[in-house]
């Protein structure tokens, strides 16, 4: 009347568990009892694993065990909390060393070769069904996955990722950068960031509003904003340019100190003094919106504006004063007109 869970091959040799009892292999035709230690004897066991001369050990809720001769230890990851509270109903090693695991009801769950989260996908973020019952890794390494309904196929060396935000709180996003381990996103909402292997996004408190685009120069990451320009430490926003409507910032050539930022109305320029970004002047001389500029030779500035066309500006030596501006007739003004540098 015993029950057998399932069976697993491991090294060649296959292993399996009586429920109740303990994990078995079969060896010369016989069943040769491996462990029937108290902690997994009564728990399902999805697998077992080779580990390092030893046996790792999956149980159904409880995570992972190191069954190291007659020694049963739990396998102390960064994972642990994660798999006590879900039910895993199947798993496979992959190529690189790693875990997929299948649940009941969570979907995936991808685990690196030392245990470490790498990733989950459920349905709410594009699986066509929670509840996975078998797993299978190709050739190309893509993941198949068969569903309670379905099946689906996972693209393990694709370069892409899709974040979907069913929730809508993130708003339309206009600009993004990973930075220091994090990834931020500027949206018409606001700053919004995560650790990079984290789901969820947080607002960086004090930058609700339109966020037009992000740059890093310097070890130091630009917010530029509706409300001015952020410099942002991690998870915190300091407004060091309170003159609203920063659309871009980019570098002055001739000097490593200056930042010049294209605004609602005109260009303004940040210095560095004391390793601090601040404010230090406007151009005076030129008025209209900046969105697209790029810095030319000699001082030059050309600046794009989609209702009124191109314009040459040329500036003084310290960059507070627009000695000429110049519109470029041979070039007509166009909706959605941008500029590049190249």
């Amino acid at each position: 009347n015993t029950t057998i869970t399932k069976m697993y091959l491991v090294d060649n040799t296959i292993m399996f568990q009586k429920l109740g009892d303990g994990i078995y292999k079969i060896e010369n035709g016989e069943e040769k009892l491996v462990t029937s230690n108290e902690l997994i004897r009564n728990e399902t066991i999805v697998n077992v694993f080779s580990f390092n001369g030893d046996y790792l050990v999956q149980t159904e809720s409880k995570g992972f065990y190191v069954l190291s001769g007659n020694d049963l230890k739990t396998w102390d990851i960064q994972a642990k909390e994660l798999l006590s509270s879900v039910n895993v109903y199947n798993s496979i090693k992959l190529r690189d060393g790693g875990y997929m695991l299948g649940t009941i009801s969570n979907g995936i769950i991808h685990l690196t070769n030392d245990g470490e989260l790498n990733y989950m996908i459920d349905q709410e973020i594009g699986l066509s069904n929670n509840t996975v019952l078998s797993l299978f890794e190709d050739k190309d390494q893509n993941i198949w996955l068969g569903l309670d309904n379905g099946i689906d196929c996972i693209n393990m060396k694709s370069q892409f990722k899709v974040y979907r935000n069913k929730g809508g709180n993130l708003g339309t996003v206009y600009s993004s950068i990973y930075f220091n381990d994090k990834l931020y996103l500027g949206t018409n909402q606001g700053l919004f960031f995560k650790d990079f292997k984290d789901d969820n996004f947080q607002i960086v408190e004090g930058t609700q509003g339109q966020v037009w685009s992000l740059k890093s120069y310097d070890d130091t990451l630009f917010c530029c904003h509706n409300k001015g320009t952020f410099v942002i430490e991690g998870n915190n926003a300091k407004l060091i340019s309170r003159f609203p409507g920063t659309w871009d910032i980019k570098a002055v050539p001739s000097n490593p100190d200056l930042l010049l930022q294209g605004k609602y109305e005109g260009l303004t320029l940040l210095e560095k003094n004391n390793d601090q970004w601040q404010f230090k002047n406007s151009v005076e001389g030129f008025v209209n919106s900046a969105k697209f500029f790029e810095l030319g030779p000699n001082n030059s500035i050309f600046v794009s504006h989609e209702y009124r066309g191109v314009f040459k500006l040329q500036i003084n030596n310290e960059f507070n004063n627009a000695l000429s501006v110049n519109k470029i007739l041979e070039l007509p003004k166009s909706l959605y007109a941008s500029l590049i540098k190249y």
